[in-house]
């Protein structure tokens, strides 16, 4: 899609007074792992930890990834890749074999989802950001 004309003209002035502050990026859509077994692989590319989408990418951003999530961090620490999820839905009759950190009680709440995930390694981070509902981003860079 297109930026609204406002914003448009906004970016191209933006761009024209600080030349120097664009750096050039690539966005894909992908289904991550494989995709859900109602859609098909012929709407989107599909990719793993092996394929180039993900070994040439030097961070991943995932908004409300959905069934993505767990496999967007996993792929994410597996291969130091910088990312930031804003996890949404817990889907916890999809994932039954996620369990809370040091217990072995299911995954069933937002409050659960965020902890599980964030359990995956030391250095992902929390932080909420200002609106309501799910709103906490985890990330990580992934520090020497």
């Amino acid at each position: 899609g297109k930026l609204p004309k406002k914003d448009r003209k906004q970016f191209r002035r933006a761009v024209s007074s600080h030349p120097s502050s664009v750096v050039p990026f690539k966005s894909v859509r992908a289904w991550f792992g494989r995709p859900p077994p109602q859609h098909s692989s012929l709407i989107a590319d599909v990719c793993d930890e092996k394929d180039s989408l993900v070994q040439d990418c030097s961070l991943i951003v995932a908004l409300h990834p959905d069934e993505a999530t767990d496999v967007i961090v996993d792929i994410c620490v597996a291969r130091k890749i910088p990312f930031c999820i804003v996890p949404c839905c817990v889907f916890g009759r999809l994932f039954p074999n996620r369990k809370r950190p040091g217990s072995n009680s299911p995954v069933t709440t937002y409050q659960d989802l965020i902890e599980y995930l964030t359990a995956k390694h030391k250095s992902i981070q929390q932080t909420k950001l200002p609106f309501a509902g799910a709103n906490i981003a985890l990330w990580s860079i992934f520090p020497a």
